[in-house]
């Protein structure tokens, strides 16, 4: 173990490398790589949850009765997204690259009476929407006239609370016209450019239209790009109320900028963060004064009587006995009379304390941008684990000064007090916010069911590739299948990760409750390396059903008649009779069918089914192999042991005298080595524990018994063991030896 000077020293070296270094042409220390657009390249806009500065709880973007895209697709988010409450989606505003919109009609709602009320409660608690655009927030610009410069909002309000001229009622208004305005970089060597701004300006408008209603193509009266009618001011706002249609538009206008992509946060950065709640902070700062001051005037008047007591003493008798503050000294160095949750509160303290330092370090040095959103977060949760094993040392070693034995339990106690009673709060919490439906809540993310009415698009998503004769699993589309014109792929969890699972979006398109036949996705031209990796996937067994289109006219895409597969004709694909064979330039088309079946199962019992279900993944081979591989060297053992013993009992057997009985030798050797410690007695206890934590994987009682078992039987003052839960437990960060 390093001493202190031998720490520093070693410090001191990697200091002096990280400076000898050469430098190296960076940019952007988070990593993230900047985009870059061509003219009419689409931009994808998305949503966020919605936020408040009177209310803590956020809610997602689609709780309120907002125009939706035909299918929502949620974004990939880390853990501090998650436990943010963020819910990035995408959204039905649709940008092309420097190609500015004015009055495009997004849908047309009619607000029920719950829909009215939900649109009134998020008014009036200041709820705003926040977007995203190539990774920048969406902000609203305000001139401050004190300051005669601009200040930014983030993200827009869901609407204002007025009056009408004249009258004294109180109405809301909804937001439903949006002017956004993308500000870019555009590169002096070529046609690209970089987004460096989003802005937006809301507005309530009452839509008024003459024709009739034909969706996005309607012509309106209030907003119209053909007759110069464009949305400047709410002079003639949109009321919420219930029964009423809403008609959401935008505007899209983009503005060159000087500003460079690596420095286009800085404005967000300086704008002025109207959720500082400086009441709050200096309720907080009145009140530390105030007890500060109270416990100092007690100390001042204590100590001030004590002294004016010795100075009075007359006889030196007197002045040898200790009184008042003096006898504080006599306490120094006697143990607390609840030395351990003393020391399990140091131990917290530290890894607290780590955690700040750690993470401002990291904070200094650019890597938690605010580019990464939900960055800082997930890197403080993650310290904190590694900062357990500090705290586990801090409260044992403290422990031990205070002459304990119980070290052990000290330990533990440090690993499940704090976070023990932390998730105990979170779960109330969480349970709380769940009731309020509010996107922060995690059993909201993992408990409900989907609602699907008659109708409604199913969202279908492919998997990986998998065979039973390999264990190596590929991506959907590294054959050449059929692919979405948008292809997304979902937020994997960390068991995701490690299975090789990749779900992405699938060209299927599925309506509820509505069969369909014979449905064209697309055609495909093999080429010669496509055929090459189709032959090597079906060698290894990947399944199909293959059928040999072929289609009469002229090809039309999705609207080709086949000849082999025509619902119009009733002819149906039954079987493989007339399967195509796959060569260099041959063409493929993939066709699908899809039927609905009403069943009596319910949706908590789902996976039932499932569950129960052969899997033709158990490799027989392998289960038969094992057993009789294990069977055969165990036989091999006992023969061989078998043999010895036999030949060293013979020889004990012949001999003659007892001197010559009293010599050990053969098996009899063996005993002196039982109860012997073994060379390597920590990673002895190391495995031990392992194997026991191994075996409890699926009990959530025996995660930590492997740390039990290790600390049971090894001695505390030479094993220092640590493990790793299979959940990530905490159990393993704070089993530290004080010595």
């Amino acid at each position: 173990m390093l001493r202190w000077p031998a720490a520093a020293a070693a410090l001191a070296l990697l200091l002096l490398l990280i400076a000898a270094a050469s430098p190296t042409a960076a940019f952007y220390l988070p990593g993230v790589a900047p985009n870059d657009f061509q003219k009419k390249d689409p931009l994808q806009v998305k949503v966020n949850k919605l936020s408040s500065t009177k209310t803590q709880l956020p809610y997602s973007y689609y709780s309120l009765p907002f125009c939706k895209p035909d299918t929502i697709v949620d974004s990939a988010e880390n853990l501090g997204e998650v436990l943010r409450g963020d819910r990035i989606e995408n959204s039905p505003y649709v940008f092309e690259m420097r190609e500015p919109k004015m009055c495009q009609i997004v849908c047309k709602a009619t607000i029920s009476d719950k829909q009215a009320k939900e649109l009134e409660e998020k008014i009036e608690d200041e709820y705003r929407v926040n977007m995203i655009l190539d990774n920048l927030p969406l902000v609203v610009p305000i001139a401050r006239t004190d300051r005669d410069a601009l200040v930014f909002q983030g993200g827009y309000h869901v609407g204002v609370k007025g009056q009408y001229a004249g009258s004294k009622d109180e109405k809301y208004f909804i937001h439903n016209h949006l002017a956004f305005l993308v500000k870019y970089h555009k590169d002096e060597n070529s046609d690209l450019s970089r987004i460096v701004g989003f802005e937006v300006k809301p507005f309530s408008v009452k839509h008024q239209f003459e024709e009739k209603w034909n969706d996005a193509n309607t012509r309106l009266s209030t907003c119209d790009p053909h007759a110069n009618k464009i949305v400047i001011n709410s002079d003639t706002p949109q009321e919420v109320e219930a029964g009423k249609d809403i008609i959401f538009t935008y505007d899209v206008g983009f503005e060159e900028s000087d500003i460079k992509w690596a420095s286009r946060w800085d404005t967000y950065l300086l704008m002025t963060d109207d959720q500082i709640h400086w009441f709050s902070i200096v309720n907080s700062l009145m009140i530390v004064l105030f007890l500060s001051g109270m416990v100092a005037m007690i100390m001042l008047r204590t100590l001030y009587r004590d002294i004016s007591r010795y100075n009075q003493l007359e006889t030196e008798e007197e002045a040898q006995e200790e009184t008042g503050w003096k006898l504080v000294h006599g306490d120094v160095f006697r143990p607390p009379t609840n030395s351990d949750l003393l020391c399990v509160y140091v131990g917290t303290g530290v890894q607290f304390f780590g955690m700040l330092l750690v993470t401002m370090m990291f904070a200094v040095l650019g890597f938690l941008s605010p580019s990464n959103r939900g960055g800082l977060m997930t890197a403080m949760l993650l310290i904190w684990v590694l900062m357990g094993l500090f705290a586990g040392y801090a409260s044992s070693r403290l422990y031990k000064m205070f002459k304990g034995s119980e070290w052990k339990s000290i330990t533990l106690k440090t690993a499940f007090l704090f976070p023990g009673i932390a998730f105990g709060i979170f779960f109330v919490l969480n349970a709380l916010i769940w009731g309020e439906k509010s996107s922060v809540s995690q059993l909201l993310r993992s408990t409900q069911g989907s609602t699907v009415n008659h109708g409604d698009e199913v969202l279908v998503k492919v998997n990986e590739l998998m065979s039973i004769e390999i264990q190596i699993t590929y991506s959907y589309y590294s054959l050449p299948f059929c692919r979405p014109d948008n292809l997304t792929e979902s937020a994997p969890t960390l068991w995701q990760l490690l299975h090789g699972d990749r779900q992405q979006r699938s060209p299927y398109q599925f309506e509820m409750r509505v069969p369909k036949k014979c449905q064209i996705v697309c055609r495909v031209l093999v080429g010669e390396k496509e055929a090459k990796e189709l032959m090597e996937k079906m060698e290894d067994e990947y399944r199909v059903n293959i059928v040999k289109h072929q289609y009469e006219a002229q090809w039309n895409g999705a609207n080709s008649r086949l000849s082999t597969c025509d619902a119009n004709a009733n002819r149906f694909i039954l079987s493989s009779d007339s399967p195509p064979e796959i060569e260099v330039g041959e063409e493929i088309i993939f066709t699908y069918d899809v039927n609905f079946e009403e069943s009596d199962i319910k949706w908590a019992s789902r996976w039932d089914a499932y569950l129960s279900m052969t899997d033709d993944q158990a490799r027989w081979f392998s289960i038969v192999n094992s057993p009789v591989t294990l069977i055969g060297l165990s036989v091999a053992m006992a023969m061989t042991m078998l043999r010895s013993l036999h030949r060293d009992i013979f020889r004990y057997s012949q001999l003659e005298t007892q001197n010559e009985a009293q010599v050990e030798t053969g098996w009899k050797l063996v005993h002196g080595d039982v109860f012997r410690p073994p060379s390597n007695p920590v990673l002895l206890c190391a495995y031990a524990g392992s194997g026991v934590q191994l075996f409890g994987t699926h009990h959530r009682s025996l995660r930590c018994a492997g740390l039990l078992f290790s600390i049971k039987f090894c001695r505390p003052e030479k094993c220092c063991v640590a493990h790793l839960g299979p959940d990530g437990d905490a159990c393993w960060l704070h089993l530290f030896s004080p010595l």
